[in-house]
């Protein structure tokens, strides 16, 4: 296309995109820069060349293109929320949740923008509203993980006295091993648990929460997750709304929640 147009400003911006998702950040700038030559206003190919800069770890240069975004276009959302992320990346978290709260005024349904804006929450302290923008991760079109079709109703904080609940575990293994700290929180409730996680984890998790089954993640899930005997469902990640209210949560479950396999360990000693 650009061979046979040289001044074609989309295809130039085009090209940078495909290159970034190659990972090729220097040729893609140079494609960016390219197509900023050919139209100064272009705010599309401003915001993605700030994009491949902050890849780069080039905040700063990164903050001013979003910003030159922005002045070309007010109601830019996605640069709104790209400049959130870079501007939390420098540490500067009161301009970053600026950043995300205009996003969120001029399009209250974006999802990206709410959350960031709960990380960036959850990181200063502010627990309840920060646990509540990151339920929005579900709808982020990007997001790693995608909810299981269970039937169960979802947990809400109700009451599980003498009921049951299925955690199922999201993201990536580290995350899994992270959350699973609220499953201290969770099994000290008259309540019985079943958890669905990584295929990997399962001994693991089984050694260290013994009064919990443990089954690993299929497709399709395993037939005992489908039992409408069980109560409730939830994410494990949606469990810190319940558990972690404020910080004094978090200080009272600082000791140790996983076990090693004591025969390895000696070994690899």
């Amino acid at each position: 296309a650009i061979i046979l147009d040289s001044e074609y400003i989309e295809a130039y911006n085009n090209l940078g995109n495909a290159l970034q998702n190659q990972g090729k950040l220097v040729e893609a700038i140079r494609a960016y820069r390219t197509a900023i030559t050919l139209d100064s206003v272009c705010a599309e190919a401003y915001n993605n060349l700030g994009n491949a800069l902050q890849r780069q770890f080039k905040l700063e240069k990164a903050i001013q293109a979003y910003w030159t975004a922005i002045t070309l276009d007010s109601e830019y959302v996605e640069a709104y929320n790209n400049l959130g992320m870079a501007l939390g990346k420098q540490r500067e978290l009161d301009q970053s949740a600026r950043a995300y709260q205009t996003a969120l005024r001029i399009n209250p349904e974006y999802a990206e923008a709410h959350y960031n804006l709960g990380t960036l929450l959850l990181l200063q302290g502010d627990f309840v509203d920060g646990w509540a923008e990151y339920e929005w991760r579900w709808k982020c079109s990007k997001f790693p993980s995608r909810k299981p079709n269970f039937l169960q109703p979802i947990w809400s904080g109700s009451s599980l006295s003498g009921k049951s609940i299925l955690v199922w575990t999201e993201q990536g293994i580290g995350d899994e091993i992270m959350f699973a700290n609220l499953l201290n929180d969770l099994k000290r409730i008259d309540t019985d648990i079943i958890v669905e996680c990584e295929k990997r984890l399962v001994p693991f998790f089984q050694r260290s929460f013994p009064e919990i089954l443990f089954l690993a993640r299929e497709n399709p899930p395993n037939s005992r997750l489908l039992s409408s005997e069980i109560n409730y469902q939830i994410s494990i990640g949606s469990l810190g709304q319940w558990l972690r209210p404020n910080e004094e949560s978090f200080n009272q479950n600082k000791h140790p929640y996983l076990t090693t396999c004591g025969d390895k360990s000696e070994q690899i000693r």
